[in-house]
């Protein structure tokens, strides 16, 4: 609780343009957050293109939670928190850009934070 309280107090948590990653087939995918050292006085950085605040980009759908939750909504904003504060306590195992971990990163999610989650998208 009390890294929970520091995030608030000292602003740790904001916002950056994260670009989008291009795997070598050509598909494109937003990111959606980014855990600590990824930007400068920020543990935790939602992507300002991404599926916190918005529902498409570039006439792509966003979505969290492997597509089960629609972006630009609140069930979106905490699935997005919840998954990059477990990177900063962690609870979760780093993922950056591998599609796998993230996966299962999400999985365990579910299955430890369902209550949360389905009480938020209620």
């Amino acid at each position: 609780m009390q890294y929970l309280s520091d995030l608030i107090t000292f602003g740790l948590v904001g916002q950056s343009v994260i670009p989008p990653v291009t795997d070598s087939s050509g598909h494109i995918t937003a990111i959606n957050g980014a855990e600590s050292a990824s930007i400068p006085g920020q543990a935790i950085t939602v992507n300002s293109n991404g599926a916190f605040f918005n529902s498409s980009y570039q006439g792509f759908s966003l979505t969290t939670d492997r597509g089960k939750i629609e972006g630009g909504t609140a069930p979106a904003q905490l699935f997005i928190l919840l998954h990059e504060l477990g990177h900063n306590t962690n609870a979760l195992t780093p993922d950056a850009n591998k599609q796998t971990l993230i996966d299962q990163n999400d999985k365990s999610l579910e299955q430890n934070c369902k209550q949360t989650i389905k009480g938020f998208s209620e």
